[in-house]
């Protein structure tokens, strides 16, 4: 029987060690079906990130695929809400707050790779064509086809090793704690 779901969690492991740990912990707490890992020490490029995906891929036995990676944290109910919105395609979960060593924030672009699903075939194709795009496309993420919130956000850690660097919010509003995640402080001791 083909499971639901297939999560590819890629890494190139340019991240603190103990925030991927965390990290990955909480992601296999979450996740409902296969976990795939994929870590590629090296250089941080599309290239190599659209390839760790498509390696993921060809061994994905799910109807639907989830992507997932190792700075972000992923709460209970997010992959159940994913299978139920990608039937439409490429989907976007639209709950997603940053982390900081200040706190938390909202993003004006909530279409993160991170953040992605799709039916397998449809997610080939899409990071195939990404690929074909060359080495710095326009945007990471292919185009959506549909969106999904998440019954409790997802957190995007942001830190000095990401591979678009520590953002901060334009309006440089933060929020010291969130429901579900609590205060931002238990996670700013993984940043360094």
């Amino acid at each position: 029987m083909t499971p639901a779901l297939s999560v590819i969690y890629y890494s190139n492991n340019r991240v603190p060690a103990a925030l991927q740990r965390f990290c990955l912990a909480k992601l296999r707490a979450a996740v409902p079906g296969e976990l795939i890992c994929i870590v590629r020490p090296g250089a941080a490029s599309h290239r190599a990130l659209y390839r760790q995906i498509l390696e993921g891929l060809s061994t994905a036995t799910g109807r639907i695929v989830a992507l997932a990676e190792h700075d972000v944290l992923y709460p209970a109910g997010y992959f159940e809400a994913l299978i139920d919105a990608a039937p439409a395609g490429i989907v976007y979960n639209t709950n997603v707050y940053r982390l900081n060593r200040y706190g938390y924030f909202r993003s004006d672009n909530p279409h993160l790779l991170s953040n992605c699903g799709a039916p397998r075939p449809a997610l080939r194709r899409a990071i195939r064509q990404k690929l074909a795009e060359g080495e710095i496309p326009e945007f990471a993420e292919p185009d959506p086809d549909a969106e999904f919130r998440s019954p409790h956000p997802t957190i995007d850690i942001r830190h000095s090793q990401n591979f678009t660097g520590p953002r901060r919010p334009d309006n440089r509003h933060y929020q010291k704690s969130i429901t579900y995640w609590g205060p931002h402080t238990q996670y700013s001791r993984l940043l360094s």
